[in-house]
């Protein structure tokens, strides 16, 4: 009997691939990726961002801005008029300044008078308030703020009598979606929007006609109020407008004493 010569019968069979080990570094691929993802995603957000921490109550959100708003010692604060009647013959037209706890403020104010434009600088001390600068008030001179349908600006930081007293004051409260904010991408905003009724609204515009006063409040992601919006009739025998007021440079101060 002759021997077998080796040929091609006999190579090596091919080694079986083991599935569960392929399904193994799958799942294993998938858990790290999974995990990378997460970890950029956390650090995107915040390193203490708890993912499981539910939302804030609305009302929540609006005590702890007016508690910020109440704590600090100074902030500038910018109040301006949009879609002003064009025959309107006296009003605020806008506002701008620090106030500063726990009564005081300095800044300049524009104001319509018997139909014309007037520009001051304002010094508000203690329930006093000081213009100086337009051709009616060359020196400066003591005035009562409503007569030109202007707050009071020695009070916007009281927590009683002031802007604060606004936050928790909205009814029907609604929260909006987070927006960056446009001229300052490091802050996040979200709205808060709602009614405000007529007394509340004369603490900022006395001569608020009654009624209700749509209104939007923008809070950062620390809790503290960056602008207001409220619309409604603010004048007899108006259309309505809307009234903006913005917050920046919290715990500002500056030294403010009467002229």
């Amino acid at each position: 009997m002759e021997n077998p010569q080796p040929g091609a019968d006999d190579a090596p069979a091919p080694r079986r691939r083991r599935p569960w080990l392929v399904g193994l570094v799958a799942v294993v691929v998938l858990v790290v990726v999974a995990f990378v993802v997460l970890s950029l995603t956390r650090d995107d957000f915040g390193p203490d961002l708890d993912f499981s921490r539910p939302a804030a109550e609305p009302e929540d959100v609006l005590k702890d801005a007016k508690a910020n708003l109440d704590e600090t010692e100074g902030v500038k604060i910018a109040i301006t008029a949009e879609d002003i009647p064009e025959d309107l013959q006296t009003g605020l037209v806008s506002a701008d300044g620090t106030a500063v706890r726990p009564a005081s403020f300095s800044g300049e104010i524009s104001v319509r008078a018997s139909g014309f434009a007037a520009t001051a600088d304002v010094i508000a001390v203690d329930g006093t308030t000081y213009v100086k600068g337009a051709v009616i008030f060359p020196d400066w001179t003591p005035i009562e703020p409503d007569q030109f349908n202007a707050p009071d600006p020695s009070t916007l930081l009281d927590p009683d009598a002031g802007i604060s007293g606004f936050l928790t004051a909205l009814d029907d409260v609604e929260v909006g979606e987070a927006q960056r904010d446009e001229s300052d991408g490091s802050l996040v905003l979200t709205p808060y929007s709602g009614t405000l009724p007529a007394e509340t609204v004369r603490t900022l515009i006395p001569g608020a006609q009654d009624g209700e006063f749509d209104t939007t409040y923008l809070i950062d992601d620390d809790g503290f109020l960056r602008e207001a919006r409220l619309s409604g009739a603010f004048y007899p025998d108006e259309d309505d407008m809307t009234y903006v007021v913005t917050f920046a440079d919290y715990g500002e101060t500056i030294e403010i004493v009467e002229p």
